[in-house]
């Protein structure tokens, strides 16, 4: 018998808990409530209660690892007088953020998931990231360090490809790197040159 707990806030932490450790060895397809109730220590019945259906409940875990990360992003971020160098930790935070496991977590699930899951936040998510991104943008500008013309918005889904691209499918780099066995490629390696390609794409006078 499953042991039921009459905490509502422990019960869903398990659950989706236990709904991402499903989901990180199984496809939305191939996913199993029964199993992610077997793993929660609940029932399916329970499960239901809170998330009406599969692909809700894979909405909430890919939620709230997106604002975890989002969050994560923005958090002590202290602006300084040198736009460029704030940019560079801005785009260093994003590229750590994919390259963590809970990173790796979200760009498999955001791949793979259809587009049917209206759930999904991910735009939402963002909008604290771009306000900041924003705050350094026109700092720069009004300083005459950073000549990008564009939108936040724009440069910010740059630099996430960017780094999204880069840490998920490193690995092929990677062996591609090795051809030339006098380039490192460590993690550094692709932070710098990541942040290197944004920071000449918004025309940071030391990028050069």
């Amino acid at each position: 018998m499953p042991k039921i707990t009459k905490n509502p806030r422990s019960t869903i932490n398990k659950i989706m808990d236990a709904a991402e450790a499903e989901f990180e060895e199984f496809s939305l397809e191939d996913a199993r409530i029964s199993r992610i109730a077997d793993r929660a220590g609940t029932s399916k019945q329970i499960i239901y209660n809170y998330f009406h259906k599969k692909e809700s409940l894979y909405a909430a875990v890919v939620n709230r690892l997106t604002e975890k990360h989002r969050d994560y992003l923005v958090k002590n971020f202290v602006i300084t007088s040198n736009s460029c160098d704030n940019l560079s930790e801005f785009t260093s935070r994003i590229f750590d953020m994919f390259a963590s496991h809970e990173g790796r977590l979200e760009t498999k699930f955001i791949s793979h998931v259809s587009s049917s899951v209206k759930e999904i936040k991910y735009p939402d998510g963002s909008s604290k990231s771009i306000d900041l991104l924003d705050n350094i943008l026109k700092r720069g500008f009004n300083s005459g360090t950073i000549y990008y013309k564009g939108s936040a918005t724009d440069l910010y889904c740059m630099i996430i490809s960017l780094c999204f691209s880069f840490n998920y499918i490193k690995g092929v780099f990677g062996e591609i790197r090795r051809l030339n066995a006098e380039v490192a490629v460590d993690e550094s390696y692709w932070r710098s040159r990541v942040i290197e390609s944004v920071l000449k794409i918004a025309g940071c006078k030391q990028a050069g």
